[in-house]
């Protein structure tokens, strides 16, 4: 009788949050707003909002009136822009 073969190609999540793991798995980027990006990063909320709004190319396709949706591209965009570094801390 043939040994049958182990097929199981499970990934071990140890140490991973079980959100963040499965995110990954199903290759989903999460979205964030400036609000939460704004706390993330210890700057001013408005601050940031206001440099958002003098350069649109940092989060392209945003709508006048909606709520800014950050994925992690656009807030490496952010973060690395050179008016970052000088907006008001919390």
């Amino acid at each position: 009788m043939p040994e049958e073969e182990d097929d199981d190609e499970r990934v071990s999540l140890a140490g991973l949050d079980p959100e963040d793991a499965l995110r990954g798995l199903m290759k989903v980027v999460p979205e964030i707003n400036a609000e939460e990006l704004a706390e993330k990063h210890g700057v001013q909320g408005l601050a940031l909002r206001n440099m958002l709004r003098a350069h649109p190319e940092l989060t392209p396709g945003h709508e006048h009136g909606d709520d800014y949706r950050i994925d992690s591209d656009a807030e490496a965009r952010i973060v690395s822009h050179p008016e970052f570094q000088g907006l008001t801390r919390r």
